[in-house]
């Protein structure tokens, strides 16, 4: 049951198979929020089993969520859940957001991406710190906003 906000989930939709943005199974029991996904060619949203379905009936949650992908919902025939990702995502209470695009400033570039949001990106507004005090208040969706990019000068970004 973990408590987790302000990610940026990003995907290759060059992948044609088993990726998703978020995966929930067997029972997962999150507090997700300020989740923001894109470029999953499988869906930004996919929940596998009933026993996750039935962690978020008895309180899970993922709300103030940006989800960017042309499928935002795992599409398949053979599930047989009393539930559904829209039912989870789409419900008014939680406050996610279905867009196009959600416009970083440079994601895409391998050798120095930056993952900041630009000034009309829809991750600058809607997010919602989860009621604990270990989280920092951010007003963005997402893992950063549009002014700092806290992986400069720490991280690299090696082709695989």
């Amino acid at each position: 049951t973990p408590t987790v906000s302000n990610v940026t989930f990003l995907g290759d939709v060059a992948l044609e198979e088993s990726n998703y943005g978020l995966l929930l199974r067997r029972g997962f029991a999150p507090t997700l929020s300020n989740i923001a996904m894109s470029g999953f060619s499988s869906g930004c949203l996919a929940i596998r089993d009933q026993a996750t379905y039935d962690s978020f009936a008895a309180g899970a949650s993922l709300t103030h969520s940006v989800a960017a992908c042309a499928s935002p919902y795992e599409e398949s025939e053979e599930e047989s859940e009393t539930g559904t990702e829209e039912g989870i995502f789409e419900d008014g209470a939680a406050s996610n957001r279905i867009v196009a695009d959600l416009l970083l400033t440079d994601a895409w570039t391998e050798a120095s991406p930056d993952f900041r949001p630009t000034g009309s990106s829809p991750l600058l507004s809607g997010g919602s710190a989860p009621d604990d005090a270990f989280f920092e208040a951010a007003a963005f969706v997402g893992a950063m906003d549009n002014t700092t990019d806290w992986t400069a000068g720490w991280t690299h970004h090696d082709a695989n």
